[in-house]
């Protein structure tokens, strides 16, 4: 009997094994249809299954934000109506069933539906939103500004803000914040404006004394101070080896000594031997380094006493302050004529006051 049923077990399970392996093959078989070229009529497309369950997604994510949002404003006017009530009863009112005329639609309204002024003018929460949404949207609202006050005629009470996110829709608060916004942004940009002006009128008052200072401070910084290449103005510093130089900007050929466009290698090289001989006493085209910034030290120094001579005393001082960083670096300086002619007057006097025997010692 035991080895019958058993029999029966193990034949009742290999059926069912069968109908399984049948069924996955069937599966794999509708499987490979949908994938052809030309489906069964009676199958869905795997691309419009797709579209439908994401179109039927959305449609029930909107319903249950809609859901959302209607809890949310109801939760928010119980809130609303619970602490008017709750502020009336502790003042001592009546629970808010007291009427009032709203004086823009004239009807009869729940005192807590509303909001008086100082004044004791009633608005509904209706109106006053109304109210509220037209000036932060109105032409003229940068002029009138984000404060809320009475609309009475007449009536000048401001609202405070408490009292205005408690009587208008999110809608009319989001309004009234984003003038807010506008108001401060164009604040900023007419404070920037003004600084602007301020800054061009300080420009515009310059006088000529700054202006020649000004001036004479670029051509001693730009033209004296700084070495030039003679044919595209390329400033340099030193270089290594030969004075006859190649300009890396613009392959002008000139010499390191007097700075003169020689066109050619050539003449560079003849220019740079003779002024060697010249300034250096001897004829070569390579030297010392040190010779060059000596040489050119000293150059610096004559056109800077040429170029102040032709300044006035006090555009002379003023050159003075505003390149002494500059002038300090080269070991230079503009002599204070003022003062070189006090120490001299003081001398002259000296002497005047002294005998020739004293003099002499």
């Amino acid at each position: 009997t035991r080895y019958l049923a058993s029999l029966g077990y193990l034949h009742a399970q290999s059926s069912a094994e069968r109908r399984e392996h049948q069924l996955e093959h069937t599966k794999r078989r509708a499987a490979k249809r949908r994938q052809r070229d030309t489906p069964l009529e009676h199958e869905w497309q795997p691309a419009e299954a797709e579209a439908l369950e994401v179109k039927r997604h959305s449609q029930d994510l909107a319903k249950e934000r809609r859901q959302v949002e209607e809890l949310r404003q109801k939760k928010e006017t119980a809130l609303r109506e619970e602490r008017r009530l709750r502020e009336l009863r502790v003042n001592g009112g009546d629970g808010g069933d007291a009427t009032h005329t709203c004086n823009v639609c004239f009807d009869e309204c729940r005192e807590v539906d509303g909001i008086t002024c100082k004044h004791l003018h009633f608005l509904c929460d209706g109106c006053f939103d109304g109210y509220v949404a037209s000036r932060a949207e109105a032409d003229d609202r940068f002029a009138t500004g984000a404060e809320v006050v009475c609309p009475d005629p007449g009536c000048t009470n401001p609202f405070t803000v408490k009292e205005v996110a408690e009587h208008v829709t999110e809608a009319t608060l989001a309004k009234v914040d984003q003038l807010k916004q506008e108001l401060a942004e164009k604040a900023a940009r007419e404070e920037t404006a003004k600084h602007m002006e301020e800054e061009f009128a300080r420009r515009e008052r310059l006088s000529q004394l700054d202006k020649a200072v000004s001036a004479a401070q670029k051509t001693i910084v730009e033209d004296i101070l700084t070495l030039k290449c003679p044919k595209c103005s390329a400033a340099f510093v030193d270089f290594a080896g030969c004075f006859a130089l190649t300009c890396g900007a613009c392959k002008c050929q000139f010499c390191a000594w007097c700075l003169r466009d020689c066109e050619t290698s050539q003449r560079a090289h003849q220019c740079a031997a003779r002024c060697s001989e010249k300034y250096c006493g001897r004829n070569d085209y390579f030297n010392p380094i040190e010779k060059f910034h000596e040489h050119h030290a000293k150059q610096k120094k004559k056109k800077l006493e040429r170029f102040v001579a032709d300044l006035s005393d006090e555009i002379r001082q003023e050159v003075g302050r505003r390149c002494r960083a500059e002038l300090e670096e080269f070991g230079l300086g503009i002599v204070d004529t003022e003062r070189q002619m006090d120490a001299d007057r003081q001398v002259a006097i000296a002497l005047e006051h002294c005998d020739d025997d004293a003099v002499w010692e």
